[in-house]
């Protein structure tokens, strides 16, 4: 005898359907999972940035990073993606936006001159 209370799940091989079933979770897993994470490494970094942190890693950190030709403080970025890609991101994002890291370090550069080849 069947649960009277128990809801049977109809499943649909509608495409269009299941694209929405799939958007629905995406959606869930980014602003559940990803945006705190990203906005928690923005807002760290910011604070990092107001007590001066960022430039004392700057100085100590300047000479390994720049055999990767990257400022010091870019250091953040691998220490935060290590704990987190979202973090990673919300830290390179914040470099970016405080004008630390620019278009021009080596990621783009390296594609640029890969082109100009």
């Amino acid at each position: 005898m069947p649960n009277a209370t128990a809801t049977q799940v109809k499943k649909s091989n509608n495409p269009f359907d299941i694209f929405i079933t799939g958007l629905r979770k995406g959606f869930n897993v980014a602003i559940n999972n990803l945006m705190p994470n990203v906005l928690m490494a923005f807002v760290l970094a910011y604070i990092l940035d107001l007590f001066g942190v960022m430039s004392f890693l700057g100085k100590v950190c300047g000479p390994v990073m720049s055999i990767f030709d990257l400022p010091g403080q870019a250091i953040t970025v691998l220490c935060a993606t290590w704990l987190s890609c979202g973090a990673g991101v919300g830290v390179a994002a914040s470099l970016l936006a405080s004008g630390t890291l620019n278009r021009e370090f080596p990621a783009v550069s390296y594609s640029r001159r890969q082109e100009a080849r």
